[in-house]
């Protein structure tokens, strides 16, 4: 069985859709200007083609992981980090060094640019990550190759990363 952490940022794209260079310190702002959420939609997409009785999920509750295993009917996972309803970047960090405890095969995330560097500091190049897309800018080198759509989870099936830096979001 290959275990894999999961995680998403319910923030993440808001606030460039609204003209603002990420939510960090800005969600507010971004709702006013009448930012809604589009990370987890991007999530339940991405993790529909895994529902594979060979892959166990490590995951974060509810808007982090949770919400989006149940609406994308997978079972096989567990909550391994309890997250407020109010998630920021310190949570990303959190999750990932639980599951990092847990010896995943890999780590899926659903986020932009600061989840992918909030990602990369602690995971590093010790396991596979994947990415979905919700991206402007910095983001590009975590997304998957081009010719498949942003957040294609074969790229991780069976335990194994493509590791490619000439992607597109």
């Amino acid at each position: 069985m290959h275990r894999i952490g999961f995680l998403v940022n319910p923030y993440a794209g808001m606030g460039g859709a609204v003209g603002l260079k990420g939510t960090d310190g800005l969600l507010q702002e971004a709702k006013k200007r009448g930012a809604v959420p589009l990370a987890p939609a991007r999530a339940v997409a991405a993790l529909r083609p895994l529902r594979d009785p060979d892959v166990h999920f490590l995951t974060c509750s509810g808007a982090m992981g949770e919400d989006e295993m149940k609406e994308a009917g997978i079972t096989t996972y567990s909550v391994e980090y309890a997250a407020p309803e109010m998630t920021g970047a310190d949570d990303t960090r959190n999750a990932c060094r639980i599951f990092l405890g847990y010896a995943v095969d890999a780590i899926v995330f659903c986020g932009g640019d600061g989840t992918a560097r909030d990602v990369y500091d602690i995971v590093g190049t010790r396991v596979p990550v994947l990415g979905i897309c919700r991206c402007q800018n910095v983001f590009r080198s975590f997304c998957d190759h081009p010719g498949r759509s942003s957040g294609d989870p074969h790229n991780i099936r069976g335990g194994r990363s493509e590791g490619r830096r000439d992607c597109r979001c």
